[in-house]
C-alpha cells in the first residue's frame, strides 16, 4: 500500500502518503501483547473464556448468563471471543471481562454453582477450580485494570479509524492522552 501511494504521489504532487491509523494501532497492541505480564493475562482470559464464555461447558455458561442478566437490567452480556489475528481483540475482551467482574464472581457463589461442582467430573473440577482461583486473584484484576487504563485511548483511536464518518481529527488528542498516561504511570 505504501509503494502504491508513493507511485500515486509521484504523479500527483499534492498527494502525500501516510501510515493508516489502524495499522499503527495494531502494531502497538501486538507489541503490548508480547509483554510477559500481558501474555499471562491473555492465558488467564482464555481459561476463563473456556469455562464461562464459549458455551462449550454448558452449565457454567448458563449460570454466568443468568448472572449477567441480573447485573445488567435483564440483558445477557457474554465474554468476547478474542483472537490473535483481530486488532486489539484481547484488549477489547479484557475491557468486557472487567465490566462483567461482578457477574463472574456472583456466578461462583450461587447455590446452583455448588450443586454443579458436586456433579462435575474430576477433569472438569480441576480446570474450573483453576479458573475460579484466577477470578479470586485480586492482583490479576488490578493488572487487568491497569492494562485497560493504559490502552483505552488507543482503543478509542481504533474506534475512530473504524467509523464511517470523519473521526480522525481526534487522533492526535488520543495519542497525546496515551503518552501522558504512560508518562504519569511509568512506575
Amino acid at each position: 500500500m505504501q509503494r502504491a501511494g508513493q507511485l500515486i504521489a509521484a504523479h500527483y504532487q499534492r498527494v502525500s502518503v501516510l501510515h493508516g491509523a489502524e495499522h499503527v494501532v495494531s502494531l502497538f497492541f501486538a507489541d503490548v501483547a508480547k509483554m510477559p505480564e500481558v501474555k499471562a493475562l491473555i492465558r488467564r482470559y482464555r481459561c476463563i473464556y473456556g469455562v464461562f464464555g464459549s458455551g462449550s461447558m454448558h452449565k457454567p455458561y448458563a449460570l454466568f448468563q443468568d448472572q449477567t442478566a441480573l447485573h445488567n437490567g435483564g440483558r445477557k452480556i457474554g465474554l468476547i471471543r478474542a483472537a490473535d489475528t483481530r486488532m486489539a481483540g484481547y484488549f477489547i475482551a479484557f475491557n468486557r471481562m472487567l465490566r462483567l467482574r461482578q457477574a463472574l464472581e456472583a456466578t461462583v457463589t450461587t447455590p446452583q454453582w455448588n450443586d454443579f461442582m458436586k456433579t462435575a467430573g474430576r477433569q472438569h473440577s480441576a480446570r474450573i477450580n483453576r479458573v475460579v482461583s484466577f477470578m479470586k486473584d485480586e492482583e490479576m484484576w488490578t493488572a487487568l485494570e491497569m492494562v485497560i487504563r493504559v490502552t483505552l485511548p488507543c482503543l478509542r483511536v481504533l474506534r475512530l479509524a473504524d467509523r464511517a464518518d470523519a473521526g480522525m481529527d481526534k487522533l492526535y488528542y488520543f495519542v497525546r492522552k496515551t503518552d501522558d498516561f504512560l508518562e504519569r504511570n511509568a512506575d
